[in-house]
């Protein structure tokens, strides 16, 4: 992994920590509101969805307008070897913390990825050309490496920042998956 990669994750994160509570709150709903009322949305059943933490755009919104509507959602466990798959949640799902602090199901009723009609993608930075620098284990890179030598488009990767977390330009390595959208308070699919 290059340095410069590292110098942004920590520039972007640094930037996203800055943001005001009230401010994360309106731009996650704004986000959320773009997401729900999409065509993407509407014309998906099996969504993919992370479980924010702090700093990150909230996600609840999002989760409980999939429940509402009776979508199926799946989130991402983390498994061994810097893996992961999407297991069905629903609301009376058993929750643990993983290694990194982050809510999972306890199910094991896993989706296959290419199953998923979208993913709600968590990012640190990002730059017009859908290219995103994440916490960096590379996860989703590898979760949905195979989007890179098919024309499968399913599931539809759909990156969510704020605005703040834009930068000019991330060269991408060989291994990274680009986003099939990403979505701000400002900008909305681009």
């Amino acid at each position: 992994m290059s340095h410069k990669k590292d110098k942004i994750r920590n520039i972007s994160k640094s930037n996203r920590e800055a943001l005001k509570k009230d401010f994360i709150k309106q731009a996650s709903n704004d986000i959320s509101q773009k997401i729900i009322t999409s065509k993407y949305f509407k014309d998906a059943n099996n969504i993919g969805c992370y479980l924010s933490t702090e700093y990150e755009v909230s996600t609840d919104i999002i989760i409980s307008s999939i429940h509402k509507t009776n979508k199926n959602l799946y989130v991402p466990k983390i498994k061994q070897e810097y893996a992961m798959d999407f297991v069905k949640m629903t609301l009376n799902s058993n929750m643990v913390k993983n290694k990194f602090g982050i809510h999972e199901p306890l199910s094991e009723d896993i989706i296959d990825a290419n199953k998923l009609d979208i993913v709600v993608v968590p990012i640190v930075a990002f730059d017009e050309k859908k290219n995103r620098i994440g916490m960096g284990g590379g996860f989703y890179d590898r979760k949905f490496k195979y989007k890179k030598n098919t024309k499968n488009k399913y599931p539809l990767l759909i990156g969510v920042a704020f605005e703040c977390q834009k930068v000019e330009k991330i060269k991408p390595e060989c291994w990274d998956v680009k986003l099939s959208a990403i979505v701000t308070e400002l900008n909305e699919f681009n």
